[in-house]
């Protein structure tokens, strides 16, 4: 079996039989050459009474119906019960093409490690994910600046994931932030598929929609995460710059989304980012915006918040 589909699901009833038929419905392949692994993580609406429905009906569907762990735990679930060469992980409230998996089988026939794929978001024509055709590994994705962290835009050779101990960290909102850079760098062989084959769909009570300052708290865990992996592993210091921006951008989303919350919050979250201002060694080593809040980080220590709302007046 070269593909398994691994769909994660968490109340999301009012979508999944769209995402399901999606993934069902393929050209050109039989129902035998991939699988669906749909992992129920402890829904409380009818999700999981949806996906039995379907699984009674397809033999290349399979459930694992766990206690709700989150999203992470869910997606390594899958990995760990797949028995595809390849893995793509799927969104409950999103949907594939129709030659999504028989564009797979083609390009993985080369056993590369990576398969990046386009991707768009419903009601829009930005093409995400629009990788040149050229590149050869995730080096080259890295340096190429066109490269988004979303994992359901990629299909990961499963024996590299086992391989290289790559799994989503638990516990953690922007788990995508801290895998897929890793991932891009241990990733020796790429196919890129130039064509879009998944669809986003917003729900606006997605994880990723909702000012938790949760999320804040865990863009600067994937900052100081990245930093490390960065300072032990990387030694090409044009990959190094790759990741100093990208820790840049999660300290500077993590700032935007403190900003909505009460002044007690963003008392408790500047005091939280102190303790962890070593991170802030990537903004001056990243573009002059975040050079210049560095150097306003050193002058106003503990006045972080603060700090970006002045930077976001000048800079948006």
């Amino acid at each position: 079996m070269n593909l398994s589909i691994i769909i994660t699901v968490y109340n999301k009833a009012k979508y999944i039989k769209k995402c399901l038929n999606s993934c069902l419905h393929q050209q050109d392949v039989k129902p035998d050459d991939y699988e669906l692994i749909v992992v129920n993580d402890g829904s409380t609406d009818n999700s999981l009474e949806y996906v039995k429905e379907y699984a009674n009906q397809y033999d290349n569907i399979r459930v694992i119906d766990q206690a709700n762990a989150g999203l992470s735990m869910a997606r390594n679930s899958g990995v760990d019960a797949a028995r595809g060469d390849y893995v793509w992980f799927v969104d409950a409230d999103d949907c594939v093409s129709d030659n999504a998996v028989k564009q797979i089988d083609d390009a993985s026939e080369s056993n590369p490690d990576i398969i990046p794929i386009c991707a768009r978001t419903e009601g829009e024509d930005v093409v995400r994910n629009n990788i040149p055709v050229e590149v050869k590994s995730g080096r080259d994705i890295l340096l190429c600046g066109k490269w988004t962290h979303c994992s359901p835009f990629y299909i990961y050779r499963r024996v590299f994931l086992l391989k290289n101990n790559l799994k989503f960290f638990p516990g953690i909102y922007h788990e995508d932030s801290e895998l897929t850079p890793r991932l891009l760098f241990y990733a020796q062989s790429v196919v890129v598929i130039d064509k879009v084959l998944y669809t986003v769909y917003r729900d606006p009570h997605s994880i990723t929609q909702v000012p938790k300052p949760k999320r804040a708290y865990d863009c600067v865990l994937v900052s100081k995460h990245l930093s490390l992996f960065s300072k032990q592993f990387i030694k090409e210091d044009d990959v190094r710059k790759v990741f100093d921006y990208n820790i840049s951008v999660l300290i500077n989303n993590a700032l935007n989304i403190i900003i909505r919350s009460d002044v007690a919050e963003i008392e408790k979250f500047n005091l939280y980012l102190f303790e962890n201002k070593e991170v802030f060694g990537s903004l001056f080593k990243s573009q002059l915006k975040y050079k210049i809040e560095f150097v306003l980080f050193q002058m106003f220590p503990k006045n972080y918040v603060q700090v970006y709302k002045l930077m976001k007046s000048r800079f948006g």
